[in-house]
């Protein structure tokens, strides 16, 4: 198997199973169901269906119908709407630029494929839905000083959001780059790697200055990373299948790099954002999104497998100003939530 089938393989390894019998190791069965056409809505109470906006050009492909109203989120939240947008390959990650106010996503591709990143617009429209091509596996996403960072299999590459123009950050003993923290203070990219375990850090400036920020010495499948202040929050998918360990949720301090866990929430983790004093974390193989409070109280806030028949939860992206998520499904599509 070259190494692209590899991490391929190793990116999907559930999403098979979660259409059959991978179950969700801490809260259940994940709901499975059959992906639409362009872009469907639907009322997060139970009320009517909003109307479909159209398909957006290339991945979204076709018209949106209007959707059936949907059961609200349990436990932490009520969705007020929810929208797909289908069309996409192996979707990883989602990040949301507020200054060019587009939504950018990742696609690993298929088998022996190459990736690329698809550019929306603010409503969840594609734009572009090949904006970016030739990468390997790309999975997270982070904007720092107009320049989107992309974690791709051995290494970090920096594109240009001005020319397109790309440079190669290469990651020494990588093996599963996942994702990408920025640090606009110190103008510091950190990239997690969830087999090596271990997270590195570089300078964005210098593309050999990649050194090794943190190693753990236990199964973390460190993923999901974000710099909150000082620190650097990770989300742990254990290991990195739909079974064995699970994943925490942690708090890395940028200087001295000591390590503290936040509450006792476990699972298969795979992307956080902030929101106020808490953070939206998402279960990739279970397709539910848990809102971790900084004192570690934690609930479940959304069961998308449930109320909308989403396959999975990866690499989320928020817009706070208008409270939506953008969750892509690792099977075609990406969905688009309204929280409260």
């Amino acid at each position: 198997m070259n190494l692209h089938r590899h991490h391929l393989a190793l990116a999907t390894l559930c999403l098979t199973s979660l259409l059959g019998a991978c179950g969700d190791d801490d809260a259940g069965d994940s709901a499975t169901g059959t992906a639409s056409s362009g872009a469907t809505t639907s009322s997060g109470a139970g009320g009517e269906g909003g109307a479909g906006g159209e398909g957006g050009a290339g991945a979204a492909g076709g018209e949106g119908g209007g959707g059936e109203g949907g059961a609200g989120g349990a436990g932490g939240g009520t969705a007020t709407t929810f929208r797909k947008v289908d069309g996409f390959s192996t979707p990883e990650s989602c990040f949301w630029d507020p200054e060019a106010r587009v939504w950018y996503v990742s696609n690993i591709g298929g088998d022996g494929e190459a990736g690329w990143i698809s550019r929306l617009d603010e409503d969840g429209a594609v734009v572009d839905a090949t904006w970016f091509e030739g990468l390997g596996d790309p999975k997270g996403l982070r904007v720092l000083d107009g320049v989107l960072y992309v974690a791709d299999v051995d290494k970090v590459v920096g594109i240009s959001l001005a020319d397109g123009t790309a440079t190669e950050y290469p990651l020494e003993g990588s093996q599963f780059v996942n994702d990408i923290a920025v640090d606009e203070a110190t103008g510091q990219v950190y990239a997690s790697d969830s087999l090596a375990q271990v997270i590195y850090r570089f300078d964005a400036g210098d593309p050999e200055s990649a050194e090794v920020f943190v190693e753990f010495d236990y199964v973390a499948g460190p993923n999901g990373i974000l710099v909150d202040d000082g620190s650097l929050i990770m989300v742990g998918t254990g290991e990195l299948s739909g079974e064995g360990e699970l994943g925490s949720v942690v708090s890395i301090a940028l200087e001295g790099q000591d390590v503290a866990q936040i509450g006792d929430i476990a699972g298969k983790f795979d992307g956080v954002e902030k929101d106020g004093d808490a953070f939206w974390v998402s279960e990739w193989i279970s397709g539910k999104i848990y809102r971790v409070e900084a004192d570690g109280t934690w609930a479940l806030a959304y069961d998308l497998a449930a109320d909308h028949a989403l396959g999975s939860a990866a690499d989320i992206g928020f817009d706070p100003e208008r409270r939506i998520l953008c969750i892509p499904d690792l099977a075609s599509s990406v969905a688009f939530l309204t929280v409260e």
